[in-house]
């Protein structure tokens, strides 16, 4: 898991981004990502990753920035990965908040 960057779902099909800049493309449901994410992480409080939003999950270990105005939340791990994605205000701030704590 901590090679996934982020997964976009859009419908019945989700990407996944690698930090390595690759991409799969998957026929499957982003609750249906979540689901099996959920049980692979079950046992595991440091679980890297999480949904945000509709369409989003993200691996919070490379969450540098969270613009919640502008809609975007930055993500880099120093070496491949830096990258803007866009998601929703309610989401980009209930992130924020999880930080915060």
């Amino acid at each position: 898991c901590d090679n996934i960057a982020y997964v976009a779902g859009d419908g019945d099909y989700s990407e996944i981004y690698m930090t390595n800049g690759a991409i799969h493309n998957v026929t499957m449901q982003l609750g249906k990502i979540v689901d099996l994410l959920e049980e692979i992480g079950k046992d595991d409080d440091n679980f890297p990753l999480m949904r945000i939003g509709k369409s989003r999950i993200i691996n919070k270990n490379y969450v540098t920035h969270i613009y919640p105005a502008k809609k975007k939340l930055k993500l880099c791990d120093y070496k491949n990965l830096d990258i803007t994605i866009e998601a929703s205000v309610e989401a980009l701030t209930q992130l924020k908040k999880e930080f915060e704590k």
